[in-house]
């Protein structure tokens, strides 16, 4: 193995490293912005069926919903980074 092919490995290695870690981020996004819902929900029913409390509530749930799209393409970003680190490791092992 050359020194440029072990120089893309260890490129490869950290992109995979940081496509996981992006990835990791979007899950803890996601799981955080279910709890928000979760606790909106929750704060809602305490309060009963006043006009009022559906404004906020409804409010603050077009609030977290835009948080829907960047959390889902930081997770699906993840993932694209790691195939790629994955594919660059592969390359630069099978080449002779």
């Amino acid at each position: 193995m050359t020194s440029r092919n072990k120089t893309k490995k260890i490129i490869g290695i950290v992109v995979i490293v940081i496509g996981l870690i992006v990835f990791l981020l979007g899950l803890y996004a996601r799981s955080r912005v279910s709890e928000a819902r979760s606790n909106v929900q929750k704060s809602s029913g305490l309060f009963g069926d006043n006009p009022v409390n559906k404004q906020i509530s409804g409010a603050i749930e077009k609030k977290i919903g835009t948080y829907d799209s960047p959390v889902f393409w930081t997770i699906t970003g993840g993932v694209i980074i790691m195939v790629i680190g994955a594919v660059t490791v592969f390359r630069c092992r099978c080449r002779k």
